[in-house]
């Protein structure tokens, strides 16, 4: 059964692939078309971490075989989509640090679950790194592709 909540999040980390998952919960927008959500979403996660850059490389509807576990109600109109962007993003104090920062490339792949009947808007978000700016730190690299997989396989276990 899904309830309403007010706004709030949770976050997970992976220190050494620099990893992070966040879920998040909204009030529903009844204004934000379905299909226009996720683009939304996208870009307040860009304008959150302070992208230099971002750019939405892949934009997708979940149906019912990609979410087995969620309710799936023609009659109260859930929507789920997804979106994968490429966004440069610098760690740490830009300011402080150097007048023209590189950030690390990152693949951000949300996914939007929208339940109109109860209000509210869940956006799941994995932020995986695939180059970085600061070579020498010891993160572990894998390839984009991997990371597609792997944020796929984690969307169907929802």
């Amino acid at each position: 059964r899904i309830y309403p909540i007010r706004d709030n999040d949770e976050a997970w980390v992976d220190n050494v692939a620099d990893q992070s998952i966040f879920m998040e919960m909204f009030n529903h927008k009844p204004k934000l078309p379905d299909n226009e959500s996720i683009i939304f979403y996208t870009q307040q996660v860009a304008y959150s971490c302070e992208a230099i850059s971002a750019n939405i490389t892949e934009l997708g509807r979940l149906e019912l075989e990609d979410l087995p576990n969620l309710p799936h109600d023609e009659h109260r109109d859930p929507f789920y989509s997804y979106a994968i962007a490429q966004m440069e993003i610098v760690r740490g104090k830009p300011e402080l640090e150097e007048p023209d920062p590189k950030g690390n490339l990152v693949q951000v792949f949300l996914v939007n679950f929208r339940w109109p009947h109860v209000l509210t808007d869940c956006v799941l978000t994995f932020n995986a790194p695939y180059e970085w700016a600061i070579k020498e730190r010891p993160f572990r690299e894998i390839p984009k592709a991997k990371n597609r997989q792997m944020f796929f396989d984690m969307v169907k276990t929802i």
